[in-house]
């Protein structure tokens, strides 16, 4: 969480959603996937 705050500070937060982002959706799709097999 610090780092993120850091990253946010130094003037990267879109980098930062970005990344939350990405792999919020492959979390999302690995999850899907798991549970329709």
């Amino acid at each position: 969480m610090k780092g993120v705050l850091k990253r946010f500070r130094y003037g990267q937060p879109g980098f930062t959603f970005l990344e939350l982002l990405v792999a919020s959706v492959i979390l999302g799709t690995l999850v899907s996937v798991i549970l329709l097999r």
